[in-house]
């Protein structure tokens, strides 16, 4: 889980990874953004270390909402896989 220390005012926020001003309703959205990237950021590295056979075979593991199909989609087709 990534480590997102926002500075936090009456009136919202401040990222401090992108520095976008933010009203208290929308911190803990935008937290949750920061946390999908870097877990997607994450997953592309694992995928590169694996073969391709164990690419392809985790993809046809997940469902079609899981919202890791987009990345290993992607590494799929950086790879020229066909399934």
């Amino acid at each position: 889980m990534m480590d997102v220390n926002f500075t936090r005012t009456e009136r919202g926020g401040i990222c401090p990874d992108c520095g976008y001003p933010m009203q208290p309703s929308e911190v803990n959205a935008h937290m949750e953004q920061h946390v999908a990237l870097q877990r997607a950021a994450r997953l592309e590295q694992d995928l590169c270390s694996m073969p391709d056979q164990a690419v392809a075979a985790f993809y046809q593991t997940l469902e079609v909402d899981d919202p890791r199909v987009d990345v290993v989609a992607g590494e799929l087709e950086r790879r020229n896989i066909d399934l």
